[in-house]
């Protein structure tokens, strides 16, 4: 049988820098799974370090869990990766009057690179999963595996990533005045302030999502 590498990474730090070593190296595909993807520090590093690669050619998938007490990468978010060339999916996006379906989260944390390298374990893509929150951090551990294993891995993350639960990120679109009167009727006694604040709104998100990804941006 094809022999299997297989490392142990316990230091957040250290599994950071070994995720961003594989996106640097890939040559034809990455697969990104994950329950938490935040939208600071460690994230942005790994966020712009795939768009790198999405600009390269390679294609870049990304599947997060739409679990919302914990959800941050919105549809602004998705709308500047895929402009980008990455493809993004919610895992249930189901709401609150669906309440039966909410509680069917995905917990799975997983990076693929070319069906050749993979990392699985208990960090999230987020500060206090790499040693690098001021406030906070998680003790946990990765594995870092390398053979025919990450094929199957990746294997694994199709299999989800084409289930009926996991959806396209919709496009989210300035509204003409129009079409938000239209969309909101109720507000129009209103309707000035509250579409000049729909459109500010839209801005202010689509401008934090486009510095998000631009490669050394700083807050």
């Amino acid at each position: 049988k094809e022999p299997q590498k297989m490392t142990i990474l316990n230091s957040g730090i250290a599994s950071l820098k070994k995720r961003l070593d594989m996106i640097k190296s890939a040559r034809h595909n990455i697969e990104v799974e994950f329950f938490i993807y935040d939208i600071e520090g460690s994230a942005r590093a790994f966020t712009q370090a795939l768009v790198k690669k999405a600009k390269e050619g390679i294609r870049v998938r990304l599947l997060v869990d739409y679990g919302l007490p914990v959800f941050q990468l919105n549809r602004y978010f998705a709308k500047e990766l895929q402009k980008h060339g990455i493809e993004v999916r919610y895992y249930n996006t189901s709401g609150i009057l669906e309440a039966y379906k909410m509680q069917f989260r995905s917990h799975r944390k997983l990076i693929v690179v070319d069906d050749q390298m993979a990392i699985t374990g208990g960090r999230n893509i987020a500060d206090e999963y790499f040693d690098l929150s001021k406030k906070y951090n998680f003790l946990d551990t990765d594995i870092y595996v390398e053979g025919s294993v990450a094929k199957k891995m990746r294997e694994t993350f199709d299999a989800f990533w084409d289930y009926k639960m996991s959806v396209p990120a919709k496009p989210v679109i300035e509204l003409s005045r129009q079409d938000f009167t239209m969309a909101y009727p109720g507000r129009a006694g209103d309707h000035q302030n509250a579409y000049d604040k729909a459109v500010a709104r839209y801005r202010q998100q689509s401008a934090q999502a486009a510095d998000y990804v631009t490669e050394n941006a700083h807050d």
